[in-house]
């Protein structure tokens, strides 16, 4: 099984990282003028250091 990065080490070379982080902020992305158009989940997360990032999931 690989490894778990931290967040500051993840770079567009690669595109398949193994993370492991909390999840610190949860919302629906809408669309502010049409209620009914969802856009996806947004989140922040946190890794092991305190390292943060906010993630898209469509």
């Amino acid at each position: 099984m690989a490894p778990d990065n931290l967040i500051i080490a993840l770079t567009p070379k690669n595109d398949r990282w193994k993370i492991k982080v909390k999840v610190t902020r949860l919302w629906d992305a809408v669309n502010p003028t049409m209620a009914d158009d969802f856009y996806g989940i947004q989140m922040i997360v946190l890794d092991a250091e305190g390292n943060s990032i906010r993630v898209k999931v469509k």
